[in-house]
């Protein structure tokens, strides 16, 4: 479940984005390696500094709450957040 989460993530944001913001993250999912591809994504993104809409913003608030992870690059990514077109 959590991996089919963090694929529909990264396709949800794979339309407006570069292709090194998610390169490294889908390497590591494939890997299956969910956590640090998940810090990756979120380092990436913000790094990136790009727009995220409240429903990705919720969904990447969820997934680091379920995968315990302390790290502040995933509560960052609410600082990218944009209004809904």
């Amino acid at each position: 479940m959590l991996e089919l989460r963090l694929r529909s993530l990264i396709a949800s944001l794979a339309v407006r984005t570069e292709a090194w913001v998610l390169d490294e993250p889908v390497a590591l999912l494939d890997a299956g390696e969910w956590g640090l591809a998940f810090e990756a994504l979120c380092d990436n993104v913000y790094d990136a500094e790009m727009k995220v809409f409240p429903g990705e913003v919720v969904e990447i608030e969820s997934i680091g709450a379920q995968l315990g992870s302390t790290r502040r690059s995933w509560r960052l990514v609410r600082e990218l957040l944009v209004a809904e077109n």
